[in-house]
């Protein structure tokens, strides 16, 4: 029984592991599909710590996303008002916006369920991104359920 059990805890650990990467590639693939230039995408990433409404970036999974997107010459901009912004710069190399200075974005990707993210309203999130017609805009959360992000078109997106 031991042994059989152990499988199971690794299996979910390599799930968890390649989340990162199946966000990023959906994230390319979702901007192939509107039609944009992967290198010149604008897309950015609301949450950065390790769990909701806490400022601990330590084990943070939201760095594989940054990273995958890196290897496609993405540039993400990143927002956390919740993170400790010393510890990310630290650990990470990572500067984070202001939420309220994201725009024109191509892609928007909700990775930590903070409450200022959950409480953000369709029109909010409009905001963050280029003006375009609806289907071509991209956001993408990661909150639904622990192993399966949602990829909707912007027409049906509806916060947490």
């Amino acid at each position: 029984m031991l042994g059989y059990h152990s499988q199971i805890i690794l299996a979910g650990r390599r799930i968890n592991d390649d989340m990162g990467k199946y966000v990023a590639e959906n994230c390319v693939k979702c901007l192939i599909a509107a039609g944009r230039n992967v290198q010149d995408a604008r897309v950015a990433i609301l949450g950065f710590t390790f769990k909701e409404n806490c400022p601990d970036t330590r084990n943070t999974r939201v760095i594989d996303i940054v990273n995958e997107l890196r290897e496609y010459f993405i540039a993400p901009v990143i927002a956390d008002p919740a993170a400790d912004a010393d510890e990310a710069k630290r650990l990470y190399g990572i500067e984070f916006v202001n939420p309220d200075d994201i725009r024109n974005m191509d892609a928007v990707i909700l990775a930590v369920a903070h409450d200022t993210f959950k409480s953000l309203t369709p029109a909010d999130l409009n905001k963050f991104f280029a003006p375009l017609s609806n289907h071509a805009k991209i956001p993408i959360r990661l909150t639904d359920t622990p192993c399966r992000p949602v990829f909707k078109p912007f027409s049906r997106f509806l916060p947490v």
